[in-house]
């Protein structure tokens, strides 16, 4: 068994914890995006999109907010093809 940087456990574990880090930045700022709570979201509560002032810090802050959810969908999915690519690496 030879240690390599890009071994299939190392690909592997790269992968859930993008995928970890993915989830945790979808759960933290798309709730935080839609201002409606965790259990309300749980719950399967229709929600909607309210800006209730049209200030620059406050579309300031959902741009960086929106961004850092999309990059959350983004590693989620990377993580997820980097755990399936690990399983088809020869060991």
């Amino acid at each position: 068994m030879t240690w390599t940087f890009l071994s299939k456990n190392h690909i592997s574990t790269a992968g859930v914890v993008m995928a970890t880090v993915g989830a945790c930045l979808l759960w933290y700022f798309v709730s935080d995006v839609l201002q409606v709570t965790k259990k309300d979201i749980l719950n399967g509560k229709p929600v909607t999109l309210i800006i209730p002032d049209n200030t620059p810090e406050l579309r300031q802050r959902l741009h960086v907010h929106t961004f850092l959810a999309r990059l959350g969908v983004f590693l989620t999915l990377c993580g997820g093809v980097l755990q399936v690519m690990s399983t088809y690496m020869s060991d």
